[in-house]
């Protein structure tokens, strides 16, 4: 008796660990890399101020030929597509985005000079 119970647990054990490893990976995500969008800096001043000017900024799809020059401050900046999801050119979708989603005092300057954001500093 006693090893038909330690089969039947031992059985259960096994179901419940085979029913775990399945619903975990049942659930996995399939994260899709979303396509950065560039926008080279052009302003000379480097805050909250002048990153909300969107005239300060440059749409580029070529950002690795663009050329830097200054003291390792922005230069160009990456954006993830999805959030730039507003009509018009990608300057409009970028200026709706820091007016809409960073629309808080110094959260542009705080994305901007975010590490992970910046994909090109002036040299």
């Amino acid at each position: 008796m006693r090893n038909i119970k330690s089969l039947i647990f031992g059985l259960a054990a096994l179901v419940v660990a085979f029913g775990l490893v399945f619903s975990m990976s049942a659930f996995k995500s399939n994260s899709v890399k979303r396509a950065p969008v560039y926008f080279k800096y052009e302003g000379s001043t480097f805050d909250e101020t002048a990153y909300r000017n969107i005239s300060n900024w440059q749409h580029t799809s070529a950002p690795e030929e663009e050329a830097c020059i200054g003291d390792s401050d922005i230069c160009i900046l990456s954006v993830d597509s999805d959030n730039l999801t507003a009509p018009g050119s990608m300057l409009d979708k970028l200026d709706y985005f820091f007016n809409t989603d960073l629309n808080g005092s110094g959260q542009v300057e705080s994305y901007v000079d975010n590490p992970a954001n910046r994909e090109a500093e002036q040299n």
